[in-house]
């Protein structure tokens, strides 16, 4: 894994932590969150709202990515 593969990953994660209390009941275990789908993460995302969330969202996944999740309004 590349330094830049892992800064991605790193990123995912901290969104992760970020909105796992306000979307994943099973997910408050900070270890946990790290197994997140993609797919839920972009959601749950997604469903909530936060602006600031969904510009790091597009950093980290391509616009299909997102797309393919169902949620882009």
């Amino acid at each position: 894994m590349n330094s830049s593969s892992r800064d991605i990953e790193k990123s995912r994660i901290a969104l992760g932590r970020i909105i796992a209390p306000l979307a994943f009941w099973s997910y408050q275990n900070l270890e946990s969150v790290e197994k997140i789908p993609d797919e839920l993460l972009i959601e749950a995302v997604l469903i909530h709202e936060n602006d600031v969330l969904r510009r790091r969202l597009f950093s980290l996944y391509k616009q299909s990515q997102i797309k393919m999740s169902g949620r882009v309004n």
